[in-house]
């Protein structure tokens, strides 16, 4: 569950300079599946859409050909994006534990250690949690 980017200030905060530049063109998940698949590294974006780019394998049509508009012919640096995947994931998890679902429950949910649920669930104090500890 991806949480709306847009009224998430929060979330605002935490994005990386290239998607404050691409979100006017690309969808929030098409930019989420670019850190995915190539965080960390540099791409090369066509002039033209071409179907053999594996930036096209990742995208959505229209948010290629728009990429390769705004960016074509050049490389860029896709980001990691860690600061903005923890946040979201920590928002999943909240919303798993007001819920209702156990700390061990979240924890294997989100291939995490009971510890580190409880930490998100401690910084994130003031939501109602189940608090169990099986």
């Amino acid at each position: 569950m991806r949480p709306g980017i847009a009224q998430d200030s929060e979330l605002l905060k935490r994005l990386p300079e290239l998607f404050k530049e691409l979100r006017s063109e690309l969808p929030f998940s098409d930019l989420m599946n670019l850190v995915e698949k190539f965080g960390g590294t540099r791409v090369y974006i066509p002039r033209r859409p071409t179907k053999d780019s594996a930036v096209a394998s990742v995208l959505a049509p229209q948010s290629f050909q728009a990429l390769c508009r705004q960016r074509g012919g050049d490389q860029i640096l896709i980001p990691r994006a860690a600061a903005l995947r923890r946040a979201i994931r920590d928002q999943a998890v909240l919303a798993a534990l007001r819920q209702g679902k156990t700390y061990r429950e979240v924890a294997l949910a989100f291939d995490m250690t009971q510890r580190n649920v409880y930490r998100i669930a401690k910084v994130g104090a003031g939501h109602s949690t189940k608090d169990s500890t099986t």
